[in-house]
């Protein structure tokens, strides 16, 4: 005896179900993967801010004073993921020992 497969089938909904997580992951990873200009890998505000966990306003005061540079087209801001290294290794500082330990 054949299966007839309907709209109610229990097994439609289930693949179909599939299909739709499948579709959001694959959303997320191409979201993450990001083709290399020439000139290196570009981050957008929202990926620099979740990677930093800060708010759009700091984002914003950093480009303002220009601790962080940046690059707009259509208004959308993006940020050389080669600068952002740069201004963490600029900034980092070496773990000082506790007082009394040798």
């Amino acid at each position: 005896m054949e299966r007839v497969i309907t709209k109610q089938s229990e097994d439609l909904r289930a693949a179909l179900n599939m299909i739709a997580e499948s579709r959001v992951n694959l959303s997320h990873i191409g979201s993450l993967c990001q083709p290399l200009l020439p000139c290196g890998r570009y981050l957008t505000g929202e990926q620099v801010r979740m990677q930093f966990s800060i708010c759009k306003k700091t984002l914003q005061t950093y480009r303002d004073t220009g601790v962080i540079a940046h690059t707009s087209i259509g208004g959308k801001f993006l940020y050389k993921e080669s600068d952002i290294l740069e201004i963490l290794n600029d900034n980092y500082r070496l773990a000082r020992k506790p007082f009394g330990a040798e």
